[in-house]
């Protein structure tokens, strides 16, 4: 009879697992902190040039973002697909997958191309000023035609992260970030002959640093010398509509999660909207800062997916469960020190944003909200990411829709702009809801985490696990 491990043994099986996840993770960490700067320098150079135009860039911002995490979601399907071909050594099936996502990312493109370009109907209903819905739909146009080099830089990047390479993007993106700042300045303010366009710039500028990203990313993927083997694989396997079936099944739902999630945030603040500036700057800070701490758990759950995809390839399935909540484990650390900082720091970190007493009392009352969901925002995205290396988006996708908009929406409404148990709470009771909403999520997820790592996984390699 074999003996179990020894503690001095699983703590060092634990040690090399952390260490895996953070050699994974923090290149995406920093590519996706590289993805919140270009919205960080759109914001402040669109500002300079006036209040309307920096309107019309946050404004076209709120509809542009949901559009591109549903195309995001969708080509996330090639993640855990590559890296359970990889972990399997089925690698020749590999080029079939990225030819495949690359016609399926531009079926889902073009729609959303169209979309951006013809946004004035949805502007009009906003009640916006005629100079305003000018700016936003100039912005928005601007923005649609990097569509189709986000669609497949995308691919590529995901590619190469099945392929346990994160490295590649997290310098792409802080090359973008860097370019974007001359693009920004020349487009906004009319330099090198060229007109000023105000706020809109940042569309043309975003657009151009999108195609020069995917010009950087394919010299990534030759560099690697992943690009042989895709090219000797595409002239053996190309287009195959059953992997384009397969990759949509898989992504579609976390297109969903994703576009549902970002419309609630959207929602949200039109709300807060109606309640003042006050509450709008408040709800901002505290927004922007938590924003900014979700994107370690994210990295982590990315990392997660890529690590148990390799494993559940191999078909090490109690590797790839002990890797998963290993990843849970992290997460939820990392999560705890944010929340305690968060709390103790709160006043502190609404005066970086302001220095108006209403909005940094405000701020820092919302801050608190934020501290109590890190763990459960940490929970619950690093099971997704486990999730999604098994293959299992349908279930997270319901679980995130009941928990966001079921239960939490309604809880926040309720609690926030209603009297129904209570005097109105303002921006509070609406942040109580995302408290409910993501704790909820976090409950769901973590009992489907341990039913899908927990029964015995035979399913074919193509399949998820959505029973």
């Amino acid at each position: 009879m074999q003996s179990p491990p020894s503690v001095t043994s699983r703590w060092l099986t634990i040690k090399t697992e952390v260490k895996t996840l953070v050699h994974l993770g923090w290149p995406i960490l920093i590519t996706q902190l590289s993805g919140v700067g270009l919205g960080v320098v759109d914001t402040i150079m669109a500002g300079r040039a006036g209040s309307e135009h920096l309107a019309a860039v946050g404004i076209g911002s709120g509809i542009w973002l949901p559009v591109l995490l549903f195309l995001i979601g969708m080509l996330y399907a090639v993640i855990p697909t590559v890296a359970q071909l990889r972990g399997a050594g089925d690698e020749q099936k590999i080029p079939s997958v990225i030819s495949s996502a690359g016609i399926l990312a531009m079926m889902v493109c073009l729609p959303l191309f169209f979309l951006l370009r013809n946004t004035e109907p949805l502007l009009q209903a906003m009640s916006l000023s005629p100079q305003l819905i000018t700016l936003t739909d100039q912005y928005l146009h601007g923005l649609s035609w990097g569509m189709p080099a986000s669609a497949i830089f995308y691919v590529l990047r995901y590619y190469i992260e099945g392929m346990g390479k994160t490295r590649p993007a997290m310098i792409i993106g802080l090359i973008a970030l860097v370019l974007n700042i001359p693009l920004n300045y020349i487009l906004i303010y009319g330099k090198l002959g060229l007109p000023a366009l105000g706020g809109p710039g940042c569309g043309y500028a975003s657009s151009i640093v999108q195609w020069l990203s995917l010009g950087f990313i394919l010299f990534a993927v030759h560099a690697s010398g992943l690009l042989k083997k895709l090219s000797f694989g595409l002239r053996s396997s190309g287009v195959s509509l059953d992997t384009i079936w397969s990759l949509t099944k898989l992504g579609l739902p976390m297109g969903i999660s994703r576009f549902s999630e970002c419309s609630v945030f959207a929602f949200l603040a039109l709300f807060i909207g109606h309640l003042g500036p006050v509450a709008v700057a408040g709800h901002s800070i505290a927004l922007n800062f938590s924003g900014l701490l979700f994107m370690v758990p994210l990295s982590i759950s990315m990392a997660i997916a890529v690590h148990s995809g390799h494993l559940i390839g191999q078909k090490k399935y109690a590797q790839a469960r002990f890797a998963s909540y290993c990843g849970l484990g992290l997460a939820v650390f990392f999560a705890s020190v944010h929340g305690s900082l968060t709390y103790l720091f709160r006043e502190q970190i609404a005066q970086l944003y302001s220095i108006e007493p209403a909005v940094m009392l405000l701020a820092a009352q919302l801050l608190v909200f934020a501290a109590m969901f890190q763990i459960a925002d940490g929970i619950q995205v690093s099971a997704i990411g486990a999730l999604h290396g098994y293959k299992d988006t349908k279930a997270p996708m319901y679980i995130t829709l009941i928990s966001y908009i079921g239960i939490g929406f309604p809880v926040g409404y309720t609690l926030g702009l209603t009297d129904y148990l209570g005097p109105k709470q303002g921006p509070a009771g609406l942040w109580a809801g995302l408290v409910v909403a993501l704790s909820v999520a976090a409950l769901l997820l973590l009992f489907r985490l341990r039913k899908t790592t927990h029964k015995d996984y035979d399913a074919p390699l193509g399949d998820g696990v959505t029973t």
